[in-house]
């Protein structure tokens, strides 16, 4: 976008559930926000409006999508987990009963 850090704070203020993650400013006065909202909040289409309504152009607003490698990655990692937690547990059956 392009504007003060301030002037997209405060658009930003309309939104509830919107938190920034992290801003980054050029020197060429460009505003790069990273910003997260609910699971199953997509306010793309009202913050553009908005953001446009207080004259801060937009040069780009994308919704990040996770690969399908960083979707096998969470899926094995929570199952690992799982998996080591049931070990842990048995073992500390085990170690009792001997």
């Amino acid at each position: 976008m392009k504007g003060t850090e301030a002037e997209v704070r405060k658009v930003l203020e309309g939104f509830a559930g919107i938190d920034i993650r992290d801003t980054v400013i050029s020197e060429d006065g460009t505003v790069l926000m990273h910003l997260s909202e609910p699971a199953g909040q997509d306010n793309r289409a009202a913050l553009s409006v908005a953001l446009i309504n207080a004259s801060l152009p937009i040069l780009t607003l994308t919704r990040p999508q996770r690969t399908l490698e960083e979707v096998f990655f969470t899926l094995t990692a929570e199952d690992a987990d799982e998996a080591a937690a049931a070990l842990e547990k048995e073992d500390e059956n085990e170690g009792g009963q001997e």
